[in-house]
């Protein structure tokens, strides 16, 4: 009897051990699906659709058989796209790929057991412009393997990642694991957090948001209609970074409007004095951060993420600060 329950105390308590897959590699400018409109924006999958091909590169790797071609058919068919051609992230769970969680940050041990465990992670680097799909570790633990679907490019170092979409691994048992943050992923986009607050470019085409878009391109005014010009001074000195660059930096970037928006052509949006891109809202609640002493914090949060650089501002290279 004794033997019988140390046998029954064993198998309870070994964990059962989940095999990861061969990870599969797409290239989103694919001469197969590389020229087809990405959901029903403008952009095509070669040109923006990174995001989505990580979310393939996932889904095919567990034995869903969806190329970028055949997903991006697929999303368009089932509400997987906001504004066009972004991502919803919660939209593939009834593929069986549910969303674990969403985060601005992560450290290196986190994204290693996550890795180890065989959760399909899709994370955000160079500065906020593309997705790739992280496969593994390396020996170093501030560096990760990733699929790449645009570059060739087969690592990346944690620095390098500024979000990280966790998804359960199929048939892990986990598919209908935390319901309510599914929900809520079916919100949260690719690149654009706070999209039901801009308007989408077939209700305002292109717009110049009463000057606060000096390119006259916009879909959108986050940030309103009515300039918001700041003292550039007061707001790099409430820092400890170099002056000359914030001062540089911010007077290229917005001259100093709290409401200054940009839209790029991935669908990212910058606003705001430092002109914060939209896959760094979560430092502000996923919101616009168009109040100046917000777009601060964020510019603050940025930078430190960055290793106390200006690398995230495309403007830094003309100031001569990166």
């Amino acid at each position: 009897m004794r033997f019988a329950r140390a046998l029954l105390l064993l198998v309870v308590c070994v964990p059962l051990v989940f095999a990861c897959p061969s990870w599969k590699l797409y290239k989103q400018c694919d001469s197969a699906w590389g020229g087809k409109r990405l959901g029903t924006g403008g952009n095509t999958i070669c040109r923006a659709g990174c995001a989505m091909s990580s979310v393939a590169m996932a889904l095919s790797s567990f034995g869903r058989s969806y190329t970028p071609g055949s997903l991006n058919s697929w999303l368009n068919s089932h509400g997987g796209y906001v504004s066009g051609d972004l991502i919803v992230w919660g939209a593939v769970s009834s593929l069986g790929m549910s969303v674990n969680s969403i985060s601005y940050s992560m450290s290196s041990g986190k994204l290693a057991d996550l890795v180890h465990k065989c959760h399909p992670v899709i994370a955000n680097v160079r500065g906020g412009s593309h997705w790739v799909l992280v496969t593994g570790t390396t020996s170093s633990s501030s560096v990760f393997r990733v699929n790449d679907p645009g570059f060739d490019q087969g690592t990346y170092s944690l620095s390098e990642m500024s979000e990280f979409v966790v998804y359960n691994p199929i048939g892990s048992g986990l598919e209908d694991f935390n319901t309510t943050l599914q929900t809520e992923a079916q919100q949260q986009v690719a690149l654009l957090p706070d999209a039901t607050n801009i308007a989408s470019e077939e209700e305002l085409g292109g717009t110049t948001c009463g000057g606060n878009c000096p390119s006259g391109d916009c879909r959108g005014c986050p940030c309103g209609t009515a300039p918001a010009y700041q003292s550039i001074d007061h707001y790099c000195s409430q820092y400890g970074w170099n002056q000359a660059c914030c001062k540089c930096i911010m007077s290229h970037e917005s001259s100093g409007n709290a409401h200054a928006a940009n839209y790029n052509s991935n669908g990212s949006v910058d606003v705001g004095i430092f002109q914060i891109n939209s896959i760094n809202w979560g430092c502000n609640s996923g919101h616009a951060p168009c109040d100046p002493n917000a777009n601060l914090k964020c510019a603050i949060e940025v930078y430190r993420n960055a290793g106390n650089s200006w690398r995230p501002w495309s403007t830094c290279g003309g100031c001569g600060c990166c």
